[in-house]
């Protein structure tokens, strides 16, 4: 799906723009595991848009409030010594989610 506020950024394919509060904004995502805690299929991809370019990307679960480590795009730096864009931030939080010992 196409991200509307930067056309020319997409997010993983899959993602579904759920709703808007302020500057959340919140995605479905059909290859996100249940919760690790509760099973709850119910957890979402979560943006929020601190500015133009920088925003917090994270996967909670909204029954136990579970919720992966946060990625901001303006300060996570990659090896290659260049910030994380929006695609990889998302990817990086839904594999953390995705993640089981």
């Amino acid at each position: 799906m196409r991200y509307e506020e930067n056309p020319t950024e997409n997010l993983p394919q899959g993602y579904e723009k759920a709703e808007r509060k302020d500057t959340m904004i919140q995605y479905h995502e059909a290859d996100l595991m249940p919760c690790p805690f509760c099973g709850s299929d119910a957890a979402r991809l979560h943006e929020v848009s601190l500015d133009d370019e920088n925003s917090i990307f994270a996967v909670r679960c909204p029954v136990c409030g579970a919720e992966t480590r946060r990625v901001n795009t303006g300060f996570h730096i990659l090896p290659e010594q260049r910030e994380v864009t929006r695609q990889e931030a998302a990817e990086m939080v839904v594999s953390a989610w995705n993640t089981r010992i």
